[in-house]
């Protein structure tokens, strides 16, 4: 998968984020995961998204139901049978009002077949968005104030790494994939990295964000520089085989829309939750303004 920290990613069946193989959820740790590289894992992806195996069947069943074929049939039987007085006239020598009869029953014929396979692919289309299953993620919003206490400052530097899309240098980026186009639509993936920076915050004190998985969203809408938004087919190259497949029920992250938020030097940052003193590879502590980092995988909002 494009984008992803970890190559054998896992996912939260809960929150849907993603996560490393083993790796417990770090919005709740009570959280079910499942890994995406094995067979029992997708599976669970699958009934968490789709729902059960039966379910799923009886869907594609019902979906593959023909519509039209019955209709378009019992009509042309009709009209087969409506010249049978055709070989009397013809018999009485009534040749031109036979070839006329014949013109209008063809006329007719047309028609009717054209009309039944409209209508045929009209019920097919209702059936088909009657039975078809509908993706479930989770909400959008992810409240970060359950992490208590934060600080905020701006990112003062630090190496850069690609944006999700791979489009865009930054220091740091957070994913949404959304079953549908619509902002507020459940949330199939989550997931986030950091190149490893500085927040100076605001009291002085600096905090070292580490190279690896975060969680990044932004307060308000973010000016166009600070977001990616992708949809159709760039959204299935980034996704790779987690949203391939002919068969729609077997893809474990049928996104519509994805929107990302980039973070870059510069941003207005918070930091949620505790903060720790940074360790030494002495086994002792950093002393002075550089002396944190956030305990656990860091949350971080964008700020303006």
């Amino acid at each position: 998968m494009a984008g992803a920290v970890n190559p054998t990613p896992s996912l939260c069946l809960v929150c849907r984020t993603v996560l490393g193989r083993g790796e417990p959820c770090d919005l709740d740790p009570r959280h079910p995961v499942a890994p995406l590289d094995d067979r029992d894992g997708r599976e669970r992806v699958l009934a968490a998204v789709w729902g059960p195996p039966s379910a799923r069947e009886r869907a594609r069943q019902l979906t593959r139901a023909g519509a039209g074929g019955g209709v378009a049939g019992g009509i042309l039987e009709g009209l087969g049978n409506g010249c049978g007085g055709c070989g009397e006239l013809a018999g009485g020598g009534e040749v031109g009002a036979v070839l006329g009869v014949l013109a209008a029953i063809v006329a007719v014929a047309l028609f009717a077949v054209v009309l039944a396979w409209l209508i045929g692919r009209a019920v097919a289309a209702w059936q088909r968005r009657k039975h078809r299953l509908k993706p479930r993620g989770a909400p959008r919003q992810v409240d970060f104030r359950r992490r208590g206490a934060w600080a905020e400052g701006v990112v003062v530097g630090g190496p850069a790494i690609g944006s999700w899309t791979g489009e865009h240098d930054c220091a740091a980026w957070g994913v949404e994939v959304r079953a549908d186009d619509a902002r507020e639509g459940d949330v199939l993936l989550r997931d986030g990295a950091a190149a490893g920076f500085t927040v100076r915050l605001d009291d002085g004190r600096a905090v070292e964000v580490p190279a690896g998985r975060v969680r990044v969203q932004a307060e308000g809408e973010p000016p166009s520089s600070a977001r990616e938004r992708v949809s159709g087919d760039a959204l299935s190259g980034q996704l790779g085989d987690l949203a391939g497949g002919e068969d729609e029920y077997e893809r474990p992250i049928p996104g519509a829309s994805a929107e990302s938020v980039l973070i870059r030097p510069g941003d207005r940052v918070r930091v949620h939750g505790p903060l720790e003193p940074l360790a030494t590879g002495d086994g002792g502590y950093r002393e002075g303004a550089a002396a944190w980092r956030p305990a656990g995988v860091p949350w971080l909002t964008r700020v303006g």
